[in-house]
């Protein structure tokens, strides 16, 4: 539907005549191939037809390498969502009574609300483009039979901001014979954007800045260049951005790390990266990740139970990009508290509230990501330690070990095995997400009747992983989903344990 959408919008274009200057994609889905899967290509045979189209970053952060599709292609504009102090204080001011949203929102500077995805995409590149609001916006809604008016948040929301602009500048241009190309459109909108609306936060998080409008009409005015899009662009003065906190994990000691008197004032982050390596190499059984909270500070609304009061946001991302799939959990700690994490379950122990999105088989090969934050609902600045554990063994024999090849929508069947309860299957694949671009190999279940009988093997999991409950005589059979990159074979490796 997305790519028919796009299509139809480009053919109107170039076909019919029809005035189509810019494309708002308030969407975004997982990617394994970065600026080159479909959606992204589309995107930008769009911007080759003069249509610039505008995607949300994605609803995936706070960790970095976290932008989704299409706002991960090489051209268009990816917009990250922030949090405006005009619109916090109304909606905590209609929530909380009139006069409380200056103290649920200390600041008089926007911040980069906690999940708005951050970059850079893996293969390098300084995503988001541009930032807007995008928490609490009225905006129309509509829901079965009603419809009406509703406060949003979301990239989504902060999307349509900047493809507004987007189509104001283009019919200015258009009005006024100025000739203006989406490059010329981009470039004045990204030159023209505001980081001392956002301060303090890395260009992976805000892009060039806060959307400004009046700005980048002025620069139309001025930089109209005439320049048709390539298939790449390239700003200028757009420097290659150095982005050593996302492809530098922190150094373990004897498979431990620690970090003592660390503070973050509101809305401001850390992150610490674990690399996972392969299992072939090691095999990472346990990640254990402790805050002791030292001291939370201030807040007048802390005995308010619709507000809350100051805490530590802890989130645990997994090497996965730009899905759902990668959350381990989302938590709010107020003392002590230890996070455990294997890949058959996570566990929560301490002084921990609003636990969400707790998830097993999450030890993948890759970087692993543990983001502290103090989320919006911080009034003053939080001091805390922190204390990351690994435990690493050598990897097991399996009973049967398997490898080959397979292409794109290849299909590779095994003959018949009987296996006892509790045998476990584990296939990996050498483009996994510690490698850019990623490839998925899918693994399916069935009986020796032919009926299937596990789909557990087909996720975006790498290695996927599946334990039989009961003994059975199974046939296993693996299909290449998505190979990477185009046109070659994936290598891959089937483990069985238990056998």
């Amino acid at each position: 539907m997305i790519l028919a959408g796009i299509n139809a919008a480009i053919s109107a274009r170039v076909d019919d005549g029809v005035d189509i200057d810019t494309i708002n994609m308030s969407l975004g889905g997982a990617t394994l191939f970065d600026g080159r899967d479909l959606e992204d290509m589309t995107v930008d045979f769009a911007t080759s037809q003069g249509i610039l189209p505008v995607s949300a970053a994605g609803n995936d952060g706070p960790a970095s390498n976290t932008v989704s599709s299409p706002g991960s292609a090489q051209t268009g504009i990816a917009v990250a969502a922030a949090a405006d102090p005009v619109q916090v204080r109304i909606r905590r001011d209609q929530q909380l009574g009139v006069g409380n949203g200056n103290q649920a929102f200390v600041s008089n500077d926007a911040q980069v609300i906690f999940f708005s995805s951050r970059g850079p995409t893996s293969d390098g590149r300084a995503k988001p483009d541009l930032i807007a609001a995008g928490t609490f916006l009225l905006s129309a809604f509509a829901q079965g039979s009603s419809v009406g008016l509703a406060f949003g948040s979301g990239t989504s929301f902060s999307t349509p901001a900047v493809s507004g602009a987007a189509a104001l500048l283009s019919s200015f241009a258009g009005a006024n014979g100025l000739g203006a190309t989406p490059f010329d459109v981009k470039q004045a909108l990204l030159q023209s954007a505001d980081p001392t609306k956002v301060p303090g936060y890395p260009r992976t998080a805000t892009g060039k800045g806060f959307l400004n409008v009046e700005g980048a009409l002025s620069n139309l005015q001025t930089q109209a260049s005439g320049h048709r899009l390539g298939d790449k662009e390239q700003l200028p003065g757009d420097e290659e951005d150095e982005f050593g906190e996302f492809f530098s994990p922190i150094e373990l000691d004897h498979g431990k790390f620690a970090a003592k008197g660390l503070a973050l004032s509101p809305g401001r982050l850390k992150q610490f990266v674990l690399e996972i390596p392969e299992r072939s190499d090691r095999l990472v059984q346990q990640i254990s990740v402790s805050v002791h909270v030292r001291s939370l500070g201030d807040n007048p609304l802390k005995d308010n139970p619709t507000f809350g009061g100051n805490a530590v946001s802890v989130d645990l991302q997994s090497a996965k990009r730009t899905t759902n799939d990668e959350f381990v959990l989302k938590a709010r700690v107020v003392g002590d508290a230890t996070f455990t994490i294997t890949d058959d379950a996570t566990t929560v122990t301490g002084d921990v509230l609003d636990v969400l999105d707790v998830v097993s088989h999450v030890i993948e090969p890759g970087f692993f990501k543990v983001v502290v934050d103090t989320d919006w609902r911080s009034f003053d600045t939080v001091t805390f330690d922190l204390t990351i554990r690994v435990k690493s063994i050598s990897p097991p024999t399996p009973d049967v070990f398997k490898k080959g090849k397979i292409a794109q929508d290849g299909i590779v069947q095994f003959a018949p095995i009987t296996l006892h309860a509790g045998a476990v299957l584990e296939l990996s694949w050498g483009h996994d997400w510690s490698v850019y671009p990623t490839s998925d190999v899918d693994m399916y279940i069935f009986d020796s009747a032919g009926n299937l009988i596990s789909v557990a093997g087909a996720t975006l999991n790498s290695p996927e992983r599946v334990r039989l409950d009961s003994g059975a005589t199974i046939v296993i059979i693996l299909f290449g989903f998505e190979i990477n990159p185009p046109g070659q074979s994936e290598r891959w490796q089937l483990r069985i344990f238990g056998a």
